[in-house]
């Protein structure tokens, strides 16, 4: 490496390009050890639902413009809805009458007749199927469907939601705009914490409704062609009418994760794991200062994140680009990068709650009494009596210890230079 005004005067040891490249090779440096101890699903570049091996890194796309997001990293998740594109087979049944469905559409796969046509045709009751799962009160879960855009005013609006005695919670689905509204009463029930989002997956929207239950024990998850006739957030047995759904999915957690599909038992998605350690890890490391650059899509509602994590196994000796929370405000929407040293926070700065759609540059610039972070071209207040750690590896994707990003890598870089702060801003502009 030659310095000063040579051919690598930043000291750049290490160059992945996910997005760009989408291999795990490095363009300069040592190349990702990667592991997943099982299959997953990913969006593949020709917009298409579709499945990796066991221990295979997956390379997602954006299902509409077929761009490449960069390296999927996400925590081990299970789905717990049983028969998840079944919608015949038991556990599934009918609502209060017989709903008709059809396996007759083209689904998010690309697989014809793997998506499901579901039509309502009675004005005195909702129609539909629903199913049962076990849950813990005060646990969030994220119960999401896929579910067929449609153009024009909609002549009916699909609905998911669960219920339990008295209580119901779930939203209705607008499968022209894309929107979904959280259905705030049904009768006389009274309706659980719930929220609802909606994501463009090229020619189906998934749906995902977040639903903390007030009481653990069995709940009954429906999903309705016609949960409502004019798009208000209460479900309308007089609404009749037909949708198209494919691959059901309920997992713990405050964000949907890749579909994970499912026949007669729950099924688990393990947790992507990505790091460089060893003499990798020394080989592009430098001990009294560098900087970590990285480039990412996560979803503001995870509640912990691991960007990229220079540290060991535990939190004693860390340089983690990171999205936490504080008492009180949106879970895991806030960029807080820290160093902590000998298991004593030494710098750290919090810069706010995130907008837009998570797409972050971030990186965190350290040596001795001179520490200094950056997002999306924004400056942290220089630390300037923070001690270096001594760290042994770095975890891409999350920490040694878990904190998952549950999104996606474009890019990752270090330099074996604290670098000066305007090159910074460019870096993360």
């Amino acid at each position: 490496m030659l310095n000063g005004g040579g051919i690598n005067p930043d000291g750049l040891s290490l160059d992945l390009q996910f997005a760009a490249d989408k291999t795990l090779t490095a363009r300069r440096g040592p190349t990702p050890a990667f592991t997943r101890g099982s299959t997953g699903t990913f969006v593949g570049s020709n917009g298409l639902i579709q499945s990796a091996a066991v221990n295979i890194p997956r390379f997602d796309h954006d299902p509409v413009t077929l761009a490449c997001k960069g390296l999927l990293i996400e925590e081990g998740r299970t789905n717990l809805c049983l028969q998840s594109n079944a919608f015949s087979t038991s556990p599934w049944d009918n609502l209060s009458s017989v709903c008709a469905i059809s396996q007759n559409q083209t689904g998010p796969d690309g697989i014809a007749n793997s998506a499901w046509t579901f039509t309502d045709d009675n004005t005195a009751s909702i129609e539909g199927r629903y199913s049962t799962a076990s849950l813990t009160g005060g646990v969030v879960y994220s119960l999401s469907v896929f579910v067929k855009k449609t153009t024009g005013t909609p002549s009916t609006y699909p609905a998911i939601w669960f219920a339990r005695g008295g209580t119901l919670g779930g939203c209705v689905i607008n499968t022209t705009a894309g929107t979904a509204t959280a259905i705030t009463s049904f009768s006389s029930l009274t309706i659980i914490s719930t929220t609802a989002s909606v994501v463009d997956s090229g020619n189906f929207w998934r749906v995902t409704s977040l639903i903390t239950p007030n009481v653990t024990g069995s709940w009954e998850m429906s999903i309705s062609p016609s949960g409502n006739g004019n798009g208000t957030g209460v479900l309308d047995s007089t609404a009749t009418g037909s949708a198209v759904f494919w691959g059901a999915q309920l997992e713990a957690g405050s964000s949907p994760t890749s579909y994970i599909p499912t026949t007669t038992g729950s099924v688990v998605r393990s947790a992507d794991v990505c790091s460089i350690t060893g003499g990798d890890f020394t080989s592009f490391y430098n001990q009294s200062e560098g900087t970590m650059f990285a480039e990412c899509q996560t979803p503001s509602a995870n509640q912990y994140a691991g960007i990229a994590v220079i540290g060991t196994t535990s939190f004693n000796h860390n340089i983690a680009l990171f999205k936490s929370n504080t008492t009180g405000e949106t879970a895991g929407n806030r960029f807080r990068p820290y160093v902590t040293q000998a298991g004593s926070l030494v710098a750290m700065h919090d810069f706010g709650n995130e907008s837009g759609n998570g797409n972050l540059k971030v990186l965190a610039s350290v040596a001795l009494n001179n520490m200094i972070f950056a997002r999306n071209g924004t400056l942290s207040p220089l630390d300037s009596t923070a001690a270096m750690p001594t760290p042994n590896r770095i975890t891409i994707g999350g920490r040694a210890d878990g904190n998952y990003i549950n999104g996606h890598i474009a890019a990752l870089r270090y330099y074996k230079k604290r670098l000066p702060d305007a090159k910074l801003v460019t870096l993360t502009t």
